[in-house]
Parts: structure tokens; C-alpha cells; sequence
């Protein structure tokens, strides 16, 4: 009987070792590009509960999934809690200035910031999604309207970010005049010294401006004025503003999933795209739209 030789073919076999490693391989950058990413976030606002709701819904590679951490207040307290959940995951995001002061001693982690009023003072050690849109495009914005002149209000919680947005306007060609307004006795005197040359009021997103009677005393002084308010978040057109320049919960969250898509860098990063909100006080022909470039 002839018998069949079955001869061996070691390229063919080095052929699948290659494809098998391949494979591996493709398995392990899968699991690399959708893994878990972790969210700190401070107690209890409405704009922190939005930019969450924002990213969970726009969950992708490299964070496919999210899980949420809602830190106290209490800096032992939540120093351990963070250092914990931290080590399960790769990328932390933090929500809130409590949140991101909380995160920046991770050494290991990625970290984004967002919702943080002066994000200059952690931007050194993560990337910080700012709150205010790119200034230059508001400032054109408003020089096309005709106002080269205004007062930005501000208090010292917020002073590096003050001098940024008087120094980039001036860039602009605009005249921006920052006042100190630290508490109501500051209204009737620095504010009201300010508003006599200014052709606008700009209002810096500032912790103490949350307090409803100190942000009605100074409303109730511009009021009085004549001059027209600007901010920076929609909740001031309530409390009498006449226009916001707003960036979008949604458009932040696309903004982190594109920064955590790239190496990471850190700083202070813009989103390019806002909305102009109008208050129902606004007077003359402002509307509502957006801006991009």
C-alpha cells in the first residue's frame, strides 16, 4: 500500500501564528480603546447634573463607559474616596472646582476639568474645559454691534481670569475695564465709579456672583445705568442679564471626547462653537443664535 505523505508547510503555519498574534493583539487595543473612565463630580447643581448627563449620553472609545463618583466636601473624606476609584480606571474627569482640587494629586490618572470658574489654577496639571467660549469670537461679536468699551465685574476668586479677559480684549481692540466688586459695599462705589465710561457690563462667571441678593444689588445698579449686561452662563439672563454667551453642555462633552482621542496636554482649551441667549429684558434687535467657526 502507497502511503500518502502529508507534508508540512511552515510558511503556511507561520501564516497563522501571524494572524492568531494579530488577532490578540487587535483584542487587547479594543479593550485599551473602550475601557471605563471614572466621573467626580461636586454636590448638587443643575449645570453639573447637564454636562453629566451630557457625557454618559456621548459615551465612546476611549471611554465607552462611565461611572460616577459625587464627592462630599470634606477634603479627607473625599481625598480617600478618589485615590480608590482612581485606580480602576485610566481617565478621570472632574466636575466642579471641589471635584478637580480633588483629583489633581492623582500622578497615574488622565484628568479633564470642567465647570470650573477659574480653571487656570489647575490647568498645570490637567486639561480644563473651559466655561467661557473662545473670547476673541465674542469680543468680534460684540465689536460688530458697535460696543469697544466695557467694565468687567469680577471678584478676587476669579482675578487671574479677570486680567485674561481685559487683556484679550484689549488684543481685540476693545476696552475692558475690570472692577472689583468683592462685596455689596463695593456696588455704589467701585461699580458705580466703573459704569460712567463703559458702553456694556461684562460679568465673569465668579462663585460670589451665585448669591442671589449680592448678584440683584449690582443687577439693580447696572439697571439703573442704562448699560446692557453680558454673561457668560444662562442663568444670569433670570436675574436681568440681556445676553449670554453660552457653550452648550452637549458641545463640551464632544469637546472632552476629542481632547481624550488625542495625546494628552495640558491647559486650558476653548470650545469653538456658542450660543448668543437673549434675556427677556434685552432691549434692541439681539437674537438667539449660534456661532461657530
Amino acid at each position: 500500500m502507497k502511503r500518502i505523505a502529508l507534508r508540512s508547510n511552515p510558511g503556511r503555519g507561520l501564516g497563522w501564528l501571524v494572524m492568531v498574534a494579530f488577532l490578540a493583539l487587535l483584542g487587547a487595543a479594543s479593550a485599551l480603546s473602550a475601557q471605563e473612565c471614572l466621573i467626580v463630580k461636586g454636590k448638587g447643581s443643575d449645570m453639573i447634573g447637564r454636562i453629566e448627563a451630557a457625557l454618559l449620553k456621548g459615551a465612546a472609545p476611549p471611554c465607552a463607559a462611565w461611572k460616577t463618583l459625587e464627592i462630599s466636601g470634606d477634603a479627607l473624606a473625599d481625598f480617600a474616596k478618589v485615590q480608590q476609584a482612581a485606580r480602576e480606571v485610566d481617565i478621570v474627569v472632574a466636575l466642579g472646582t471641589d471635584a478637580a482640587k480633588g483629583v489633581r494629586s492623582l500622578k497615574k490618572n488622565r484628568k479633564v476639568g470642567l465647570m470650573i470658574p477659574n480653571g487656570l489654577e489647575c490647568a498645570c496639571c490637567m486639561q480644563v474645559i473651559s466655561l467661557y467660549p473662545d473670547l476673541r469670537q465674542v469680543y468680534g461679536y460684540l465689536k460688530k454691534r458697535t460696543f469697544t468699551s466695557l467694565v468687567l465685574v469680577y471678584t478676587s476668586e476669579t482675578a487671574e481670569k479677570a486680567f485674561h479677559l481685559s487683556m484679550t480684549g484689549r488684543e481685540m481692540g476693545m476696552d475692558v475695564t475690570p472692577v472689583a466688586v468683592e462685596s455689596p459695599l463695593d456696588v455704589p462705589t467701585r461699580l458705580r465709579k466703573g459704569l460712567d465710561k463703559a458702553q456694556g457690563v461684562l460679568i465673569a462667571i465668579d462663585p460670589k456672583f451665585f448669591d442671589e441678593e449680592f448678584l440683584k444689588l449690582m443687577m439693580d445698579e447696572i439697571r439703573r445705568s442704562g448699560k446692557p449686561v453680558f454673561a457668560f452662563l444662562k442663568v444670569f439672563l433670570d436675574h436681568g442679564a440681556d445676553v449670554a454667551f453660552t457653550v452648550e453642555e452637549a458641545d463640551m462633552a464632544r469637546e472632552v471626547m476629542a481632547r481624550l482621542k488625542e495625546p494628552p496636554e495640558n491647559g486650558i482649551f476653548e470650545v469653538k462653537s456658542f450660543f448668543v441667549k437673549t434675556g427677556k429684558s434685552a432691549k434692541g434687535d439681539w437674537t438667539d443664535e449660534k456661532i461657530a467657526q
